[in-house]
């Protein structure tokens, strides 16, 4: 079966399937925030052991770590700005992180040093200006659209790249997707319909925003 036919949510994996295919992989942030909502559905982390040699995750909160630990998950309660790892790695990989922390240049410069020469650091962060967002700005008369509460930033694709570059990465790519969301309303659904289509051709305007740098040859 094809990673597309196995994973409805496969925007997303099939973007990043590229850089971790065969490697080895640190993923930060692993939980997502609740072990619980995600082992129920498909799970970035789920993915990454079917695709990679092998991952090591880490997270912040440490009862959900206990749990994906109970559980029989290889991750580690850590912090994604100071953790060191015993080993290097081919990919970092942090889904939906940088939005989160609250000095991301150090959570760069760990990276940075938890990769190979040459290693891939893959970020991926909500859209700041996705149809979405701009959408819902627009309906509430708004320059303060609804995020998750323990967001702290956006970002852009020139900030991201100007923040890894002060970390010694260099921009590979940029792509961007939109998420196979279920369990939502009939009039969810007709939007998401809508932004799919319109975000085809405008594909900048899609929900989720991949950035790919690379670490230095030497470090």
């Amino acid at each position: 079966m094809s990673a597309a036919s196995e994973y409805p949510t496969y925007f997303l994996e099939q973007a990043i399937r590229t850089y971790i295919v065969g490697k080895v992989v640190l993923d930060i942030g692993s939980v997502n925030h609740s072990f619980g909502n995600f082992i129920t559905r498909n799970w970035i982390f789920d993915f990454i052991l079917k695709e990679a040699a092998f991952v090591q995750g880490i997270n912040i909160e440490a009862a959900e770590v206990e749990k994906a630990q109970a559980a029989g998950y290889n991750i580690l309660c850590a912090d994604a700005e100071t953790y060191r790892a015993d080993r290097k790695f081919d990919a970092v990989l942090a889904g939906d992180l940088i939005e989160h922390l609250s000095n991301p240049g150090l959570f760069l410069q760990c990276s940075k040093a938890n990769l190979l020469p040459g290693g891939k650091l893959i970020l991926t962060t909500p859209n700041t200006f996705s149809l979405e967002r701009l959408y819902l700005s627009f309906l509430r008369l708004t320059n303060d659209p609804q995020t998750h509460r323990l967001h702290v930033c956006y970002h852009t694709p020139s900030t991201l790249i100007a923040l890894a570059k002060r970390a010694g990465f260099r921009h590979v790519a940029t792509e961007y997707v939109n998420l196979n969301l279920g369990g939502q309303s009939r009039f969810i659904r007709l939007l998401l319909k809508l932004n799919g289509a319109i975000t085809a051709v405008l594909p900048k305007f899609k929900i989720t925003m991949i950035m790919v740098f690379e670490a230095p040859d030497l470090q």
